[in-house]
């Protein structure tokens, strides 16, 4: 299964996020992109996956950049205390920019309990899922993290998460002995 938790998506890949976000290089036309008008597709783009706007600090874009389709640049932030790099693409000819991202970032708690909502639907079973002792888990597109579940006897079972692109990830809830 695959799941889109409330709090966790870094950056949709793909997805038009702002209207013309561009700005003047100091001659007038209009061929390069603000650093502010980057930060604002950034910040908007990590609100509208759950974070809250004082858990996005330290955001910071390179001012400059070309407005054709297909360049990109990379951002960073600090994203409830994990630096985090964003990407952003100048998505069509013009300037719009969306997010394009490598890397997802997923709130440990709303991973846990995507698992151990499964395991209690799927399998009728109530278990305890641990991720992470960190709030966040950041991963590469395609990248996996470990999780273990723990039954009501005290056995524990390791699960394997894969992230796919645009935030979203799956895992198999192995039956229990």
């Amino acid at each position: 299964m695959r799941y889109r938790p409330a709090a966790i998506a870094l950056l949709v890949a793909g997805a038009l996020v702002q209207g013309v976000a561009c700005g003047d290089d100091g001659n007038g036309d209009g061929d390069t992109i603000t650093a502010a008008s980057a930060e604002t597709v950034v910040r908007d783009t990590l609100e509208n996956g759950g974070f809250a706007n004082d858990a996005i600090v330290d955001l910071s874009c390179p001012s400059g950049q070309e407005r054709e389709q297909g360049t990109s640049f990379e951002c960073d932030a600090k994203v409830a205390d994990t630096d985090v790099k964003a990407r952003v693409e100048v998505q069509e000819t013009g300037g719009r920019l969306g997010p394009a991202t490598t890397q997802s970032v997923f709130e440990t708690g709303s991973v846990e309990t995507r698992i151990e909502t499964q395991y209690d639907q799927q399998e009728g079973v109530a278990v305890s899922a641990s991720c992470s002792d960190d709030k966040i888990i950041k991963v590469d597109d395609g990248g996996t993290f470990p999780c273990t579940v723990e039954d009501s006897g005290g056995a524990t079972h390791g699960i394997t998460v894969t992230v796919a692109s645009a935030g979203s990830y799956s895992f198999d809830t192995p039956a229990l002995s």
